[in-house]
């Protein structure tokens, strides 16, 4: 991992000074306390930034970790690496092929480009060979965090491509199927993508994580707790507690009883530099998580900045639109694009008022059909009042959706509201009915939400609404 050129360290003498500094470490950091994490995180500091001011530690690729971790307290650390990240030796070997570091483990991109490194030709060049080889399902194999580390890196970089929505989409449907630390990394991805729309999903992974800690303290898979590899436990526990005190909070004991463990096993079981500094960066990134510091770290600032962010943006509503021609553009269909989307996120109740319906009933009743939890409900005119060319179609499609809510159709004369409610959590209200002509050859507008308040007061207006209208006469 350290680069053996122009330094003239001298093994020995390295391992020695080195061994020491982490003796002292490992007898010091015991019994975790919240006292005591800013004087572990000092202890590491020390180590890495000496090995750094020794040239053991150089400012190249393999090495963005360790300088990711230490600029969280000094960014002036970081002048270097960023600085080497614009020359061509940084990304390439000697005979010219891309970095083996960057093959073996791609989320090390993610550091670099938190760390604000170069993105010349050179990485995006490796971003666009991540997304090559993505597969039809969405997949993107990697030998280190298997599809999980190019995840992350996609969401940082192309947060609204349709290589990052498929690299998603694929770790929800197949979660189950990755270890402790590519679950880990996978809901890191997640929350810095979007944590509100996947914050269900990512509770669920953390209490799943959580079942995997050890009577130890170590948190791992079933195959890695029974093999003799220490190294493989202890990447996987790092990022849970990075994981978990992100999502689950720094306070829990039961991280802190993880981080006890990496300090219990921070001694090298093979006397060489490469796990002497990496076990120290790991620790010191556990640190992080928990809140090690002089001072609020930089990390935890910017996740903090981004939830606001996020939390901003997920609450605001959005202006939607249906338009035959928009702008040159032959048809705009958000309104039936977003309605057909969102349905598709109902877990307890859909709540539905359009004046008439022939179309995306379809869908609805397959999703009650496949969700016996599901409660829809709607009001509509009565069918009487049905007219056009369509008719017999709308006719047709209030019996069937009748049917398939169990009676939960109801009708008002007087209803002229159009609006869609998903749980208590996404709601539109438009000018158009669930019809053809209204969400493909008319021009009607509306405003998609998020917000908890504006969808509280439309849920007690429609159950007003509901409790005025008819049932549907068989």
């Amino acid at each position: 991992m350290f680069g053996s050129g122009g330094g003239g360290v001298d093994p020995d003498s390295l391992i020695n000074k080195t061994y020491c500094s982490i003796l002292v470490i490992i007898i010091y950091m015991t019994n975790i306390d919240d006292k005591d994490i800013l004087h572990h995180t000092d202890y590491c500091l020390k180590i890495l930034n000496q090995a750094i001011d020794d040239g053991t530690i150089l400012p190249i690729l393999e090495n963005c970790e360790i300088f990711y971790a230490i600029g969280q307290f000094d960014q002036n650390r970081l002048k270097k690496i960023i600085e080497n990240s614009k020359n061509q030796e940084f990304w390439y070997e000697k005979g010219g092929w891309l970095n083996d570091w960057l093959l073996e483990d791609p989320h090390l991109i993610w550091y670099l480009l938190k760390i604000g490194c170069s993105q010349d030709s050179s990485m995006l060049q490796y971003l666009d060979e991540i997304k090559k080889d993505q597969t039809i399902e969405g997949k993107i194999f990697s030998n280190q965090k298997q599809h999980v580390g190019p995840l992350r890196v996609l969401c940082f970089f192309e947060p609204e491509s349709i290589a990052t929505k498929n690299a998603i989409k694929f770790f929800i449907e197949n979660w189950c199927d990755f270890d402790v630390e590519e679950l880990s990394v996978g809901i890191l991805a997640l929350s810095e993508s979007n944590y509100y729309q996947y914050k269900e999903l990512i509770d669920q992974i953390c209490g799943y994580i959580q079942t995997k800690q050890r009577s130890e303290g170590c948190y791992c898979d079933d195959e890695i707790y029974n093999s003799k590899f220490v190294s493989l436990k202890f990447q996987q526990t790092t990022f849970a507690i990075i994981a978990l005190s992100r999502f689950v909070g720094p306070e829990n004991e039961s991280i802190k009883q993880a981080l006890e463990w990496l300090i219990a096993n921070k001694e090298n079981d093979y006397g060489v530099p490469f796990n002497i500094f990496t076990r120290t960066r790991q620790i010191l990134l556990a640190l992080i998580a928990l809140g090690g510091g002089p001072k609020i770290s930089l990390a935890d600032y910017e996740w903090k900045q981004l939830l606001q962010k996020q939390k901003i943006d997920f609450m605001k509503p959005y202006f939607i639109h249906t338009s035959p021609v928009y702008q040159s553009k032959i048809q705009v269909k958000e309104i039936y694009q977003i309605t057909n989307e969102i349905l598709k996120n109902g877990k307890k109740q859909i709540r539905i008022c359009s004046l008439f319906v022939d179309i995306l009933y379809e869908e609805l009743i397959n999703l009650i059909e496949n969700n016996p939890g599901l409660e829809v409900k709607l009001i509509t005119r009565p069918s009487s009042q049905i007219k056009g060319m369509r008719e017999k179609i709308a006719r047709n499609v209030l019996f069937l959706l009748n049917t398939a809510t169990k009676g939960n159709l109801r009708t008002n004369d007087f209803l002229h509201t159009r609006m869609i409610i998903i749980d208590d959590k996404e709601m539109i209200v438009s000018s158009a009915d669930l019809t053809r002509d209204q969400l493909f050859d008319e021009f009607n507008a509306g405003i998609y939400t998020k917000d908890e308040e504006s969808i509280k007061k439309a849920i007690v207006f429609f159950e007003n609404v509901w409790e005025q209208s008819d049932k549907m006469s068989s």
